[in-house]
Parts: structure tokens; sequence; C-alpha cells
């Protein structure tokens, strides 16, 4: 099915007075500052990550670095990350802020800000505005699970010279797993899809986790494939294994 069919179906889901058009990016960033404002969180209730590894992206060999902030503390929670992944001159750096505001322990509303260079799939800059409503499906010692789905606004900019700049709504759906192996060891899954008429991509990641006190070691696969109207299917895969210090 074509992303100009799927996006149509995925944007009736949202009521009508909400869902985004080329002129709602800066409501959405500003309310979405706004609901992170209504909260203080003390500097002891936040967790702070250091990530380093190797990579192997479409065959070639890269480096990543990668810094993180976590509070988990509801109503309001917060999540900040910075990742860089040294590519042989085409580096590629994504950064983002996700908010939630807990309406239960189940139910969440949710904001996210973004921004992303990624040579390697012809992305020269691309930034993203969205709001949307999750659900925690499983919670407990050994599981975790929950879905997303978000509405937004989109400006893509391509390094591949005769692509149009891409300006226009779009629709998030994403959903993540985790299953406790052992004491010491997680299995995860994360899936995202966005959704737009002009451009379509998803995402898969699968990694096993081993905790060794303070230090974690990650083995991961991530592969992406993005269509844009008009041109060939780009798929993307990157195998990675990397260290994770928490501050």
């Amino acid at each position: 099915m074509a992303s100009k069919d799927i996006y149509p179906k995925l944007i009736s889901w949202v009521p009508a007075p909400l869902r985004p058009t080329r002129g709602t990016r800066g409501w959405l960033a500003t309310l979405t500052l706004v609901l992170a404002s209504m909260s203080a969180p003390s500097f002891a209730d936040w967790d702070a990550g250091l990530e380093g590894g190797a990579v192997i992206r479409n065959g070639e060999q890269s480096s990543r670095l990668r810094f993180s902030l976590n509070n988990a503390t509801r109503p309001l929670s917060h999540y900040l990350y910075a990742d860089w992944i040294l590519n042989s001159g085409d580096d590629s750096y994504e950064a983002g802020y996700r908010p939630r505001y807990w309406f239960n322990p189940n139910l969440y509303a949710l904001g996210e800000l973004t921004f992303r260079t990624d040579k390697p799939i012809g992305i020269d800059r691309e930034t993203t505005q969205t709001l949307g409503v999750g659900y925690q499906l499983l919670s407990t010692p050994t599981q975790s699970a929950f879905v997303e789905l978000a509405a937004g606004a989109r400006q893509l900019v391509f390094s591949q010279v005769g692509l149009d700049d891409v300006n226009q709504p779009f629709t998030r759906a994403r959903a993540s797993y985790q299953q406790t192996l052992s004491e010491f060891a997680q299995f995860s899954l994360n899936t995202t899809g966005n959704f737009s008429d002009a451009v379509t991509e998803t995402q898969a990641e699968i990694g096993v986790t081993v905790y060794l006190n303070t230090l974690a070691v990650t083995l991961g696969y991530r592969v992406i494939q993005q269509r844009i109207d008009g041109q060939p299917a780009i798929t993307d895969d990157t195998t990675a294994i990397s260290f994770n210090y928490r501050l």
C-alpha cells in the first residue's frame, strides 16, 4: 500500500480539531514546552547515561557516542537524548526530547521534539514535532510493553539533488517490548513508523543487554527502510555493540 493511502487512514484516528497542518509546528512545540514546565523535578530524580561503542553500518565500521537523561517521576516524566555516529565523513546526529504525562498507571499523553541529520540515507536535516497518546500494555518485574500513536509536523531536507523539501503533517506509530532473560540480561524490541503523503519510514531494532553493576553491554541490530514517492526504497542496516555507563 502506498504511503499516500496509509496516511489518510492513520490521521483519521485523530480528532478533527487536533489534526496537524503545515502551520501547526509552532503550537506543537509551545504546548510541549508548556507541558514540561508544569513540573520541576529535582536533580536527584534524573538518571544520566553515557554510551559508546563500535557500529557496522551497511558493511562499514563506525563509532557511536550517545548521551541520555531520564526522569521517570510521575505524573510528568522526561527523556532527553543526543546520538552521534561517526561514519567516515558522513556523520549522523540525532537529538530529541520526550515528555509524558501519565493519567493513570497505563495511559499517558506524550510530546516529542526531534532533530536529525542522517547522510547515509540521504537526510540532510529533519525536524519533527508531535503530540499523541500512549498505553502501557505490560508492566511486570519481567516484562514491559507499550504502544504510541502521535501526529504532528515534519520538515525534511534531502541531501540528494533533485528531491524536493518536505514540510507537511505526518503520523507516528511506535511499539516497544522488553523481556528480562535473567537477573543480568534483558531482550528488547522497538519499532517505529513515520507516515506522510510524500515519505514513509519504518524502523525496527532488537537488542540484548547484559548488566554489570553500573555498566551495561548491548548487542543490537537495527534496520531502516525509507520510501519516497517516485524513488526506489532505501534500506539501511546497523549492527552495534555498545557500553553504557550510568553516571
